[in-house]
């Protein structure tokens, strides 16, 4: 942009193009029109058609206005036609460009740009000076070529160039949002090149226990609360009471609440008789008879998926981590002999890989044993690639995560192997040059565990007190008004790719780790909520 001028005037423009006196007059009355697909203003555009036909600018804004009218194919004829009668017309050769980019023609595209540097002045090397339209025609032009070829970042820093000249706000964002238009269409087409890589095991559809109609009650009213409090609210003063008073009794409980919700699932899951006792079971469990209540929790895991969600919805992996705080080696081996279960869902089995970093966390010394279990499964799942009731590539990829989260090093043989067989899911660990540079990475993963039950269940009240939360929505510099609207659309996502929402700087942050903020929250129930 520095080898010519810039103007805002059409008369200062070089331009070969001459504009009659009768349309001059009525420029800007007749470009607002067409901008906004007027139809009063498709007459007068017929008439200016028919009586100055060598005035390609008449052209352009009866394309224009078929376009915004959502006729793209009598747009595109009319561009066509333009653009053989007026080949060196600029307005007709962005616009053919635009379309050849959609079209996936980036070669024609590139050619009818000028075919070398992305810059107006090389189709007309002779011009000046050229008017602020022009400069913006081509230059959507050229980024719509750059984001369509996928070189994001020149086609950012073009835009920013747009920005440091002062084009207009609103043009720059528009052209942001073609830019991420395309980068979500290179995501999608990612994403659908990859599931059709992707391996998914078969799970189980049934009940591996025969079932009773009827809801889930208490057996023993001393322990009513553990069905009627939520895992946010659990009564903390009545389990501590309970530990030290009836400690039997409550144990009875948890186990008979852990069995006989299996029994029940399918009449609560169809009547919808919702209860949190099987969450409040299975945390106690696991710190007052954590070996069978561990056994009673793979159970459950073992249920078809939606029954799972319905006892535990998103809040198992809040519960589970009970039952890691102390490592032991048979909790160690039922753990990878769960993995290998065909027919299990592979969430179940994600959330117990991720928690063996735990393990490492309350005990310093199991290190190397998780690093022989993680060794021993991705070997089994290798072997049984061919599987289709075990092999699962979002499994293997939590096994890669894991072995990265702990800096397993030693392991990267076998993740280079797991990754040439296309046995990982990219979308879960990312490619394997991601792998690499995450091992080489000092920091190990930080893995939160709790000193006690009490703690435990302090923990989860603090998300019962959403004041943090809430400040986002009712706070002095809120950015929603008093109806909870932020001023953004979201059904119009993929056409305005901008929202006006605050910028999470945590945003990269596992979701189990501890959020970065210093609440002591994990960042899903902290920054991560909103």
């Amino acid at each position: 942009m520095d080898k010519y001028k810039i103007v805002d005037n059409a008369e200062e423009a070089d331009t070969p193009w001459v504009i009659p006196a009768e349309i001059k007059e009525q420029y800007n009355d007749l470009y607002s029109r067409v901008i906004k697909g007027k139809p009063s203003v498709k007459k007068r555009l017929d008439k200016f058609w028919k009586r100055y036909p060598n005035v390609p600018m008449i052209w352009n804004f009866e394309a224009i206005w078929h376009e915004v009218n959502g006729n793209s194919e009598k747009s595109n004829e009319i561009v066509e036609q333009t653009l053989q009668k007026f080949p060196d017309y600029l307005y007709a050769r962005t616009q053919k460009a635009i379309f050849l980019v959609e079209e996936g023609q980036f070669e024609a595209a590139h050619n009818l740009l000028g075919g070398g540097e992305l810059d107006i002045s090389v189709l007309y090397p002779e011009r000046k000076a050229f008017h602020y339209p022009e400069c913006r025609s081509y230059a959507q032009a050229a980024i719509e070529y750059l984001a369509g070829t996928n070189r994001f970042e020149e086609a950012e820093k073009y835009n920013d160039k747009l920005r440091d000249e002062k084009f207009e706000k609103d043009f720059i964002t528009e052209i942001k949002n073609r830019i991420e238009h395309y980068r979500l269409k290179k995501y999608k087409e990612d994403r659908k090149k990859l599931d059709e890589k992707k391996k998914i095991a078969n799970t189980r559809e049934t009940h591996t226990l025969p079932q009773i109609m009827e809801t889930l009650l208490s057996k023993n009213e001393a322990f009513e609360y553990l069905y009627e409090d939520s895992i946010w609210n659990l009564n903390e003063n009545a389990v501590l009471n309970d530990i030290e008073n009836n400690k039997e009794a409550l144990i009875d409980e948890l186990h008979y609440i852990m069995n006989h919700s299996l029994l029940v699932s399918e009449y609560a899951y169809d009547e919808y008789e919702e209860s949190d006792a099987v969450l409040n079971a299975a945390l106690l469990l696991g710190y007052v008879d954590p070996e069978k209540g561990f056994d009673e929790l793979l159970t459950h895991l073992r249920q078809p998926e939606e029954y799972i969600d319905f006892w535990f919805e998103d809040v198992l992996d809040e519960v589970v981590s009970a039952y890691f705080q102390k490592p032991s080696d048979e909790l160690l081996l039922k753990v990878k002999n769960f993995v290998l279960e065909p027919l299990v869902s592979s969430h179940s089995k994600n959330m117990l890989i991720e928690f063996l970093g735990i393990m490492i966390e309350a005990d310093a010394g199991y290190q190397q044993k998780v690093i022989d279990t993680l060794s021993a499964l991705m070997q089994a799942f290798y072997d049984e690639r061919e599987n289709t009731d075990l092999l699962d590539t979002d499994v293997v990829a939590s096994l890669v995560g894991a072995a990265l989260d702990i800096k397993a090093a030693e392991l990267m043989p076998q993740i280079e192997k797991m990754y040439e067989e296309e046995l990982v899911s990219c979308f879960v660990t990312g490619s394997m040059e991601d792998a690499r540079n995450s091992m080489q990475d000092e920091e190990k993963r930080k893995f939160y565990f709790y000193k006690n039950l009490q703690e435990h269940i302090q923990y989860l009240g603090d998300f019962d007190d959403d004041s943090d939360y809430q400040q986002v929505f009712d706070g002095e510099d809120s950015i929603y008004d008093e109806d909870g609207f932020d001023g953004y659309d979201y059904e119009d996502y993929e056409e305005d790719m901008v929202p006006v929402v605050p910028k999470d700087p945590y945003a990269n942050t596992p979701r189990n780790a501890p959020c970065p903020c210093g609440s002591g929250k994990k960042y899903k129930r902290c920054h991560g909520r909103s």
